[in-house]
């Protein structure tokens, strides 16, 4: 073998190896998250890494993984006062220990199908809306009529 097909095959494997590698993590990170995060039920106070945290918002659900957990105790170093749960770098959700034995705390859940319930009640009350605010009678019609003629009267 020649120099160039010795550098073609480094090369290739030097870029195949950690693209595989990455796509493997990623296929394995999705798989751990439909079983595992699907079957998660454990409160704030329970969690730890790896586990998933769901946010609530108008836009859906959305999941992120618990990167690591800072405890903060209180002055006498003996008990928790609050928890800071990272699922990114700068990114967290701070928990006071009362408040740390639920499921919920400011739109982030810890189990997934109550956030998925979240996001559906936050919906139906949307459309419900949505629907209340186009159904305009004949009478809202004619009311809204009668007032804009007082007004142009009022203007002369």
């Amino acid at each position: 073998m020649d120099r160039h097909t010795i550098f073609l095959i480094i090369l290739a494997i030097v870029i195949i190896v950690p693209l595989a590698g990455a796509l493997i993590w990623i296929a394995y990170d999705e798989h751990r998250y439909r079983t595992k995060g699907s079957k998660q039920n454990l409160m704030f106070n329970e969690l730890s890494k790896g586990d998933y945290i769901w946010f609530v918002n108008n836009q859906g659900v959305t999941y992120r993984k618990v990167k690591h957990i800072k405890y903060i105790f209180r002055s006498d170093n003996r008990h928790i006062d609050r928890i800071k749960i990272y699922y990114g770098d700068d990114e967290y959700v701070e928990v006071y220990a009362s408040e740390a034995k639920s499921f919920k705390h400011n739109g982030c859940h810890t189990v997934k199908q109550a956030a998925e319930l979240e996001y559906k009640r936050i919906e139906n009350a949307r459309n419900e809306s949505i629907s209340d605010f186009k159904g305009a009678t004949s009478e809202d019609i004619e009311k809204a009529q009668k007032k804009l003629l007082e007004q142009l009267n009022k203007i002369k």
